[in-house]
C-alpha cells in the first residue's frame, strides 16, 4: 500500500491494497470485480466508512442494495458496527427499493402460491385440457428438480418402485412404501393387498416386477392377474389428487417461472413462439411442451388480473411498476448521491432498469461489486450478460473504472489454484488472478472414492473420526435430496429430519464419532456438522469442506433441465454446462483448510470417476492428488485411516478381504 492512501480498518483488519484503491477511486461508476473470499462484502463496507469518514457524505444520502434479506441484515450489522448509524434503513434489497417507489402490498411467497393454487384448483376441476397439461407439469417436476419424487410425493430412489407407485397412485391402489435399510439388505419394497386383503410385496429384486414396471400396461395385467380390480382415475380427479398431495409445490414452482419471466423481461408469448420455432425444424422439444406453455399463459393471465384486482403487486412487477413511475416523471421522496450494489453477478434486467431509472432522475455515484464466476442464479433472472455489459449499460455517465480484488482470504494455495484454473475453463468470464494469503505447500484438496452409495456415509465418517472436534464442517450436495445418502448410518442424525425435503437450504446435522487417544483410551462425542446444498452455501465457509460429486445421484455436473427453462435466452459462453461449472466452483471454494470430494470411483481404480468435472480437476495436478489420496496398492481402492498402538496409518477400505499396503497418515 503507498503511503499517499488512506489506511482503512473494517472489522478491525486493515484493507489491502486491490481493497482500498477500490474503495477510494474517485469514479462516477465503478465495477469492482472481485473472487472468492477476498472480501466483497469488507470492500462494500469500507467503501461506505470512506464516504462518511473521510469525504463526509451524510450516512442517509447512500443506498445500499444486496439481494436477500440475510445478506441485508449481514450488511446491516457490519455497517451499524463500523459506522454507529441506528437502524441502517437506507441498507435494503432491491424489492424493498421498488416498494419505497410503488408503495403497494407484496404479493408473494404463500400468499403467491395459494393464489396460484386457487387458480389451478377452478382450472383442473372445469377443464379436462388443463387436468391432462397439469398431470404432465408434474410428472415433467419428478423428473426435474423433484427428481427421485414419485407422483404421490414419495422420495422413492429405486426407478422400478417410483414407476410402479406412479401407476397404483394413478389407479387409486393403496399401497406401503419402505425405504432400503440394512435390516432388507439394502432393497427397497412396495406392499399393496390383493382382492382378498391378502399382502403382496414388490421388491426391485424381483425380476417380474422390475420388467413389468417398465410398462404400466404390463404392470396392470400383472395386477389383474393377481385379483385386482381398479381402474384409472378420471383426469380432473386425479389431477385434484395431485394438487393436494403436493401442496404449494406446485403453484412455487409455476410462480417461480413466471417470476423469472418477469424478471428477464420474456412474456410467455415469447416462450411459446421460440417452442414453435424450435419444433417447426428438427430440436428436441415436442409434444407435451406446447399444452404446458398454454397452461402457464392461462395462469399467468389470472393470477396477475387477481393480484391488481386486490391491490397487491408481486416481486417482479413491483420492481417494473417502480422503474415505470420514474421513467413516467415521478420524482421519490428520498434522495441518494452514492448507490452501492453487492452481488452484482445476480442482478436481472429488470433491477438493472429500476437504477437507471433512478439514476437518469438523482445522477448519483455507483458502486458495484460482483464475481461472475460465482454467478449460479439463473433461475431467478440473475443475468451473467449484465456484468460482462457492464461498461455499455452505463456508459451515459461515462466510462466506468473496473478494479479488480484478487487476494482470497480463505482457501489455501492448492485449492485456489486448481479452482481458477477449473472455472476459467469458460474464457467468456473476466479474467482475474485470485491468489491465497495463506502460504504453505501442502496439497488441500483429497478424494474420497465409493464404489456404492453406502460407502459415502462411511468415507465422510471415517475422515470426519480423525477432524480436530472444535472444526467447523459442511458437507455440500447439489440438491437437499442428497441428505438421504446417510439416511442408513446411525451415525449422523439430524435435528430436523429429512423424510421430506425441501431442494435447497441447509439442515443441522450431528455426527456420533469414535475418538482413539494417543493412551489408547477411547471415547465416543457429538459432532456438529451442516449439509447445506451448493446453492446455499455461496457466502459461507467452513474449516473442512466435503462435497458430494457423485454424477450417479444427479449431483455435479447436474444436466437435468426442464424442457420450459430451455426457452428462456441464454448468453453464449464458452464452456458446456457453463453454470453447473460455476456452482462446482462455488461449492469447492468454500473450504478453510482441506476440501474432500465424495468421488463416485470404479473398481480398482479410486481416480476413476462418472463425473467430468472431477475428471477434470484430477487431470490438472494427479502428483498431487495421488499425494493426498491414499490407494491400495494392492487392489486400488480406497484406503481409510486406522490408529494402531503407535500412530495413525491408512489401511485398505476392503480389509479383511485385502491386506493391501499401507500408507504413513498424513495429518490434515
Amino acid at each position: 500500500m503507498t503511503a499517499h492512501m488512506p489506511k482503512i480498518t473494517v472489522r478491525g483488519k486493515v484493507l489491502d491494497r486491490q481493497q482500498t484503491e477500490a474503495v477510494v477511486d474517485g469514479a462516477k461508476t465503478e465495477l469492482v470485480i472481485a473472487g472468492a473470499g477476498t472480501g466483497k462484502t469488507t470492500t462494500l463496507v469500507g467503501r461506505a466508512k470512506y464516504l462518511v469518514e473521510v469525504l463526509e457524505v451524510p450516512f442517509d444520502r447512500i443506498l445500499m442494495i444486496s439481494f436477500t434479506n440475510n445478506t441485508v441484515d449481514d450488511l446491516r450489522k457490519a455497517v451499524r458496527d463500523e459506522l454507529r448509524c441506528g437502524d441502517a434503513r437506507n441498507i435494503m434489497t432491491i424489492h424493498s427499493l421498488g416498494s419505497m417507489i410503488v408503495n403497494r402490498e407484496a404479493c408473494v411467497a404463500d400468499r403467491r402460491a395459494r393464489l396460484i393454487k386457487g387458480i389451478l384448483v377452478n382450472l383442473v376441476s372445469n377443464n379436462g385440457y388443463y387436468a391432462e397439461q397439469l398431470i404432465e407439469y408434474t410428472e415433467k417436476l419428478t423428473e426435474f428438480p423433484h427428481t427421485n419424487y414419485s407422483m404421490n410425493y414419495e422420495y422413492i430412489t429405486e426407478d422400478g418402485l417410483r414407476r410402479t407407485a406412479n401407476v397404483l397412485f394413478e389407479h387409486d391402489i393403496p399401497y406401503r412404501y419402505e425405504r432400503a435399510g440394512a435390516q432388507n439388505d439394502w432393497k427397497g419394497r412396495i406392499t399393496v393387498a390383493d382382492g382378498e386383503g391378502r399382502p403382496i410385496e414388490l421388491y426391485t429384486s424381483n425380476d417380474a416386477v422390475r420388467a413389468a414396471s417398465k410398462d404400466p400396461n404390463a404392470l396392470l395385467s400383472m395386477l389383474r392377474g393377481r385379483g385386482f380390480v381398479f381402474d384409472r382415475h378420471d383426469r380432473r380427479e386425479y389431477a385434484m389428487k395431485l394438487i393436494n398431495r403436493w401442496n404449494l409445490r406446485i403453484p412455487n414452482s409455476i410462480g417461480n417461472t413466471i417470476a423469472r419471466s418477469k424478471a428477464v423481461g420474456v412474456t410467455f408469448d415469447h416462450l411459446i413462439m421460440e417452442n414453435e420455432i424450435r419444433n417447426a425444424g428438427d430440436g428436441p422439444l415436442k409434444g407435451s411442451v406446447s399444452g404446458r406453455l398454454d397452461l402457464l399463459y392461462r395462469i399467468n393471465k389470472e393470477y396477475c388480473e387477481q393480484y391488481e384486482s386486490n391491490g397487491l403487486v408481486d416481486y417482479e412487477d413491483m420492481i417494473v411498476k417502480a422503474a415505470e413511475r420514474l421513467e413516467g416523471g415521478f420524482v421519490p421522496p428520498f434522495r441518494y448521491d452514492h448507490v452501492l450494489i453487492d452481488e452484482y453477478q445476480d442482478v436481472s434486467p429488470i433491477l438493472v432498469r429500476l437504477i437507471t431509472a433512478m439514476r437518469r432522475r438523482m445522477n448519483f455515484n455507483l458502486f458495484c461489486v460482483g464475481d461472475d464466476w460465482q454467478s449460479i442464479y439463473s433461475f431467478n433472472g440473475g443475468d451473467i450478460s449484465q456484468m460482462y455489459g457492464f461498461g455499455d449499460a452505463w456508459k451515459d455517465w461515462g466510462a466506468p473504472s473496473v478494479r479488480k480484488i484478487e487476494t482470497t482470504y480463505r482457501c489455501p494455495k492448492s485449492i485456489v489454484d486448481i479452482t481458477n484454473r477449473f472455472v476459467m475453463k469458460n474464457r467468456k468470464q473476466l479474467e482475474k488472478s485470485v491468489r491465497s494469503f495463506h502460504g504453505g505447500r501442502d496439497f488441500g484438496i483429497e478424494l474420497l472414492p465409493a464404489l456404492y452409495k453406502r460407502d459415502i456415509p462411511d468415507m465422510i465418517g471415517n475422515r470426519l473420526d480423525h477432524l480436530p472436534g472444535d472444526s467447523s464442517i459442511f458437507i455440500i450436495g447439489r440438491a437437499r435430496g442428497d441428505l438421504f445418502a446417510f439416511q442408513f448410518d446411525d451415525r449422523f442424525r439430524f435435528e430436523q429430519g429429512v423424510e421430506k425435503p425441501d431442494l435447497a437450504g441447509t439442515v443441522p446435522m450431528r455426527y456420533r464419532r469414535h475418538i482413539v487417544y494417543p493412551d489408547g483410551t477411547e471415547d465416543d462425542e457429538d459432532m456438529e456438522i451442516t449439509y447445506v446444498t451448493a446453492h446455499s452455501a455461496k457466502g459461507l465457509e467452513a474449516d473442512y469442506v466435503f462435497i458430494i460429486a457423485d454424477r450417479d445421484r444427479k449431483c455435479f455436473p447436474s444436466t437435468a433441465d426442464d424442457d420450459i427453462s430451455v426457452l428462456f435466452p441464454r448468453p453464449i459462453e464458452a464452456a458446456e454446462l457453463p453454470e453447473e461449472r460455476r456452482v462446482f466452483y462455488v461449492a469447492m471454494t468454500r473450504a478453510r483448510k482441506r476440501l474432500f470430494i465424495v468421488n463416485r470411483a470404479e473398481k480398482g481404480d479410486s481416480f476413476a470417476s462418472d463425473s467430468p468435472f472431477v475428471k477434470e480437476i484430477v487431470s490438472f495436478y494427479p502428483k498431487g492428488f495421488d499425494e493426498s489420496t491414499p490407494t491400495c496398492a494392492k487392489c486400488g481402492g480406497a484406503m481409510k485411516i486406522k490408529v494402531g498402538e503407535r500412530n495413525k496409518f491408512y489401511a485398505c477400505a476392503a480389509f479383511p478381504k485385502c491386506a493391501g499396503s499401507f500408507r504413513t497418515f498424513r495429518e490434515m
